[in-house]
């Protein structure tokens, strides 16, 4: 797309964003609902809420899977290089050892870590896993900057691309909008947080709608901050060599002729751990708008005994890990054309993305904001309220149809 097209697509979504978690909270103060579900129940009665519950499910589940995937990749790495980091830590590039095996390791990692976090009954008690991410994304943005600033030194950022490129856009104007339509999926699903706002807003100390903005700015701005540093300064360090999965560029190849053999290695090692670390500490969050949706189906409200808690918590891991594992043996079988591991990752992310991730976070807000529209400015308001609609329709078309184009010969 080029970086300045790139850019303003990222702070796009974070307007959009702001305005449909901002909606929620004030809808939620009109209605005295104060859960996603009831919510949208009180505004579009029970098909609407069972339609959120899926999506919502769909969204989650698809993350916390992709997520248990992940982390076997980034810890063990994939067949036949076992390139993660623990056996580049351990020297053994081989899947023979039963306590290398991804299964394995993803496993005592799902036990000793997921587990217990996503247990927590209280999201007061993860604040320090929060805080644990915040400071993983800001150092991983000053490593961004300091190799900018070094490669800029040695003269290697040449040839920027700062709009979109005809050679891999296509010529037309229309590819080009099929291409940010296609890209904008991806963007939404890592803002997509609206399943965990009401539990933010019962245990913020002295709501308000002035405070929560103000946790709405600070948080979603540093957000668009991270992303737009590393989506636009990892294109300026590696330009055309850009992959899907960034972290095949976070290797001792990619990064030795910026840092020299050592430094690369020990980069390559810190971004590994730092990045699995994130993953980690963001899976309760995930884990726990599931649980809200998997309470209400069972027993009708997202309040839980200390025994149902735990059994649904550990029901949602155990199924997450088990299809995690399961998943290398199905997409072959599904999609034969995706040779690579990230391409699948790639592709389940955009899907997602484009369907259950637009409806939780632009189309059920923006519907919301046209049914509460008054004022003034109402008609401002409900126009407003139709773009945000008509965008979110146009991506999740374009976004799964883009996506599974070129698959769809081998289904």
């Amino acid at each position: 797309m080029g970086a300045v097209p790139g850019a303003l697509l990222i702070i796009f979504t974070y307007v959009v964003s702001f305005i449909t978690m901002d909606v929620l909270s004030r809808a939620s103060e009109y209605s005295g609902r104060w859960t996603f579900g009831e919510l949208i129940r009180y505004f579009f009665g029970r098909t609407g809420s069972w339609a959120l519950r899926l999506f919502i499910f769909i969204n989650n589940l698809g993350l916390l899977i992709t997520y248990t995937i992940m982390l076997g990749d980034v810890l063990v790495g994939k067949a036949p290089e076992y390139n993660g980091f623990i056996t580049n830590l351990a020297n053994i590039h081989s899947g023979d050892l039963w306590y290398l095996d991804r299964r394995f390791v993803v496993a005592i990692v799902v036990v000793v870590f997921l587990f217990p976090l996503a247990a927590q009954r209280s999201l007061k008690s993860l604040a320090w896993a929060g805080a644990m991410g915040l400071v993983l994304a800001t150092g991983f943005v000053a490593l961004i900057v300091v190799l900018l600033v070094l490669a800029g030194l040695q003269g290697r950022i040449q040839g920027v691309s700062l709009w979109p490129n005809p050679d891999l856009t296509g010529p037309s104007i229309l590819n080009q909008i099929e291409g940010v339509f296609s890209t904008l999926p991806v963007i939404v699903l890592a803002y997509v947080c609206h399943y965990n706002i009401h539990p933010l807003m019962r245990e913020l100390k002295d709501f308000s709608s002035r405070r929560w903005e103000t946790v709405l700015h600070w948080s979603l701005g540093f957000c668009t901050v991270v992303y737009v540093v590393i989506g636009v300064g990892l294109y300026l360090l590696f330009l055309d060599s850009t992959e899907s999965d960034v972290l095949l560029n976070f290797s001792s190849g990619g990064l030795k002729p910026i840092v020299g053999s050592l430094i690369s290695d020990i980069i390559t090692y810190c971004v590994l751990l730092g990045y699995a670390l994130n993953l980690i500490f963001t899976y309760p969050m995930i884990n726990w708008g599931l649980r809200e949706v998997v309470a209400e189906v069972i027993v009708g409200q997202p309040e839980l005994g200390n025994a149902a808690w735990i059994g649904i918590t550990a029901v949602i891991v155990v199924v997450a890990y088990g299809v995690a594992v399961a998943v290398p043996n199905i997409w072959p079988v599904m999609l034969p054309a995706l040779e690579k591991p990230y391409k699948r990752f790639c592709v389940a992310q955009t899907i997602t993305g484009a369907i259950a991730a637009v409806a939780i976070g632009w189309l059920f807000p923006a519907c919301i904001l046209l049914r509460t529209a008054s004022g003034r400015f109402a008609w401002l308001t409900k126009l407003g309220a139709c773009f945000i609609i008509l965008v979110g329709l146009i991506t999740a078309v374009v976004g799964v149809g883009s996506t599974l184009k070129p698959y769809i010969g081998h289904l």
